[in-house]
């Protein structure tokens, strides 16, 4: 089995993250046997409460980092790659 993580840097997505994630959530469940995938949203301090959606969806293998700060999605992906 493979294991895969997808890197979703986030700012102010609020109308979409949930579909999104809805979305990998459907190919996660269709792939179970070949595929492991985890999903990390970081999100870059979004006014909006985009992480807070997403971790209201309370799916397995999803992990929410939410920033103090907005950085940009330089420094998301970095936190994402270093977390």
């Amino acid at each position: 089995m493979k294991n895969i993580l997808v890197l979703i840097p986030t700012y102010n997505e609020s109308e979409s993250i949930i579909l999104l994630l809805q979305r990998i959530d459907k190919i996660r469940g269709e792939n179970i046997d070949i595929l492991k995938i985890d999903i990390l949203v970081i999100d870059d301090n979004s006014p909006d409460k985009t992480g807070q959606l997403a971790q209201s969806l309370n799916l397995s293998g999803l992990t929410v980092l939410s920033l103090n700060s907005k950085n940009g999605i330089g420094p998301a992906y970095i936190a994402g790659f270093k977390f």
